[in-house]
């Protein structure tokens, strides 16, 4: 089963979004989070990417809520979520309809689109890092407090509060176990 963790670490650690993505999957690989490299590894994971399922998640935190709504149901009205079957649909198809009613809704967004994305790219996309904002900190506001927990891990050991935004980058991972 796929789940999804949010990490943060210090502003300091990296400058750009791939540092931070980066230096997210080294971290988790050292730490022995998941067995995907080494011989005999036991962590809690077998595998993760950057990103993955959750690619854009980030984005999304960050876009009307009421729009994306509008947005998800108009796209499974007029085009569904699978690929495949008789019309033979490939993902590269439904990736342009996707694009093309999230321009309709988003029509000044810049940067990647949030969804349809390649959910086994390592390192996950541009948006799978971002520096923590209060609309972000929304994402895990509910681990405050604590260190880390189901869903959440800060590289540094500190536990979640305010004074991580602004200070701290978030990137969020798709762990299967």
């Amino acid at each position: 089963m796929h789940y999804r963790m949010f990490v943060t670490l210090s502003k300091e650690s990296a400058n750009t979004s791939w540092d931070a993505r980066n230096f997210v999957r080294d971290y988790l690989l050292e730490e022995g989070f998941s067995s995907q490299d080494g011989r005999w590894k036991c962590g809690p994971a077998d595998w993760f990417v950057i990103g993955g399922r959750w690619s854009g998640e980030l984005t999304r935190a960050l876009l009307d809520p009421d729009k994306l709504q509008a947005l998800h149901q108009e796209f499974e009205e007029k085009h569904g979520w699978w690929v495949g079957g008789e019309e033979r649909i490939t993902e590269d198809q439904r990736r342009r309809e996707y694009e093309d009613l999230f321009a309709k809704y988003f029509p000044d967004f810049q940067g990647e689109v949030p969804g349809w994305r390649d959910q086994y790219e390592d390192l996950g996309y541009e948006d799978d890092a971002m520096l923590l904002d209060e609309r972000l900190y929304a994402l895990i506001a509910e681990h405050e407090g604590k260190e880390e927990g189901e869903g959440y891990c800060d590289v540094d050991w500190e536990p979640v509060s305010q004074k991580m935004v602004g200070n701290k980058w978030i990137v969020v991972v798709d762990y299967h176990n």
